[in-house]
């Protein structure tokens, strides 16, 4: 069972984000079915190891890309946050 539908990872007004995001909730959703699968016996402790380890490194990634290409889409003069409905 997935924690996440990957078809419903919501977008956000940055395009480079959704890929992380999607990323991200394929990559919990990979821990959580490995977690199930030590429970029931079907998988070893090592293989959940390294799906928590793929999660760890992608969000370790994650920030400095982010910050990268979140200040080079302000510096272009984009502010597509301030396009957000907030109502």
């Amino acid at each position: 069972m997935s924690l996440f539908d990957l078809g419903r990872v919501p977008s956000v007004p940055l395009d480079f984000m959704d890929g992380d995001h999607r990323q991200e909730a394929s990559l919990l959703n990979d821990l959580a079915d490995g977690v199930t699968a030590l429970r029931s016996g079907e998988r070893a402790e090592a293989a959940v190891r390294e799906r928590f380890a793929a999660l760890f490194t992608h969000t370790q990634e994650w920030r400095p890309r982010n910050r990268s290409r979140r200040d080079r889409t302000l510096r272009a003069g984009r502010r597509p946050f301030d396009e957000v409905d907030r109502s």
